[in-house]
């Protein structure tokens, strides 16, 4: 399969989250493996905002010295430059808003590699081959650094920095990032990345996390490469928002389906009560309200409670049991 065709599946696999099924761990980790498998990179991870944390805003200023590709007549996607081949100082950003919570719902993407480090694992108990179980401590080695690299974007560097200004942060050279970047600095270059950036993920008005982007080497990721990362992660937001109005609109129609059930029960019930002790529709269902509010229960349920012993239900006593009606009933 050519590039151009793994990126025209890439953006469908992004628009499929209509299905019955979506599961948004494997919706980022494929995510990331497609930016992987595409983009001149070493590895991605996506991080999104927690579901308690409200979605960054849209930030219409560019954090300070930063130009957008606006100012600088460029195609590429708004970003904070922090490479030092553009010559400009690390950049400043702007807080826009409180630090985000960000989660990773899936790790940072060692692709195809990860079935080869269990299998080199596996061929060193079995074999007690010493070359495959240096490999096996080798690929776990790695594996850690790489998850201290992830627990360490969750609170700052490049990913938090798009989130929060839902700009792109064109991949720095990690030998000289910002300053506030130092804790994720470290661990990302212990872990043997020279680059990394991130782009946000937003649609319209609602930036929902960001997308890591690391690289090794002795160069950034090509500038092509980093404006379809954004085109990535504009589309997997669509995706996301899409994936939430379907789950909401399920959820609506749920309310609405036991809304029509409390409904028809309570109407049941008005009939029974009014049939029972003679009065009309209208006074079964004052007196359906009041027991419910007096003894602060769902309508509906006390309306069940009719309907199956034809009358309503008898108020508790001081001691606990069952005693007389209800009075306001």
């Amino acid at each position: 399969m050519n590039r151009e065709e793994k990126i025209t599946r890439t953006f469908v696999a992004l628009a499929d989250t209509l299905a019955d099924d979506f599961d948004v761990i494997d919706f980022a980790e494929q995510l990331a493996f497609c930016c992987r498998d595409v983009l001149d990179i070493t590895d991605a991870a996506v991080l999104l905002a927690s579901p308690e944390a409200p979605t960054s805003p849209r930030n219409p200023t560019p954090p300070e010295n930063g130009p957008t590709s606006q100012e600088n007549g460029s195609n590429s996607p708004e970003t904070v430059s922090n490479s030092p081949e553009t010559g400009s100082n690390s950049p400043q950003i702007r807080p826009t808003s409180p630090k985000p919570n960000l989660y990773s719902p899936a790790a940072v993407t060692s692709g195809p590699f990860d079935a080869d480090d269990a299998d080199a694992a596996h061929d060193a108990h079995d074999a007690h081959d010493a070359d495959a179980a240096h490999d096996a401590d080798a690929a776990h080695d790695a594996d850690a650094a790489k998850a201290a690299v992830l627990d360490t974007a969750l609170r700052e560097g490049p990913t938090v920095d798009a989130y929060r200004t839902a700009t792109a942060i064109t991949p720095a050279y990690l030998g000289s990032a910002p300053t506030a970047w130092r804790d994720f600095t470290l661990r990302a270059r212990a872990a043997g990345y020279t680059y990394a950036g991130a782009v946000p993920l937003r649609s319209r008005q609602e930036t929902l996390g960001s997308l890591l982007l690391l690289r090794t080497g002795h160069s950034p990721m090509p500038v092509a490469d980093f404006a379809l990362a954004q085109a990535f992660a504009d589309a997997a937001a669509i995706g996301l928002l899409h994936a939430r109005f379907m789950q909401e609109a399920d959820t609506l129609n749920e309310q609405l389906r036991k809304a029509l059930h409390s409904r028809i029960l309570i109407e049941q019930a008005k009939g029974y009560l009014a049939a029972r002790r003679g009065i009309s529709p209208t006074d079964a269902f004052e007196a359906l309200r009041r027991f419910a509010r007096h003894h602060r229960l769902r309508l509906a349920a006390v309306a069940q409670e009719v309907i199956t012993t034809g009358d309503l239900p008898r108020a508790p006593s001081a001691t606990g049991d069952q005693g007389r009606e209800s009075p306001i009933s």
